[in-house]
């Protein structure tokens, strides 16, 4: 079975949305079923951009503290 990191799941995603969204509600703002999963959606998107992107800090800094080169 494939894994992933739990930060990249909509079901963990959407719960949380839909807790946030239930708060909100305690304090009078509504937030309807088709804004939760726009909110999920654009979530996963910033979500995925920021991994994309810590990525290739991460290989850029690597390969400039590595110590042997690349041959």
């Amino acid at each position: 079975m494939d894994t992933k990191p739990v930060w990249q799941s909509k079901t963990v995603w959407g719960a949380a949305i839909t807790l946030l969204s239930t708060v909100a509600l305690l304090f009078g703002a509504e937030v309807t079923g088709e804004e939760q999963v726009a909110i999920t959606e654009s979530t996963m998107g910033i979500v995925g951009g920021i991994g994309e992107l810590v990525g290739f800090v991460l290989v850029i800094l690597g390969r400039f503290k590595a110590v042997k080169r690349i041959g």
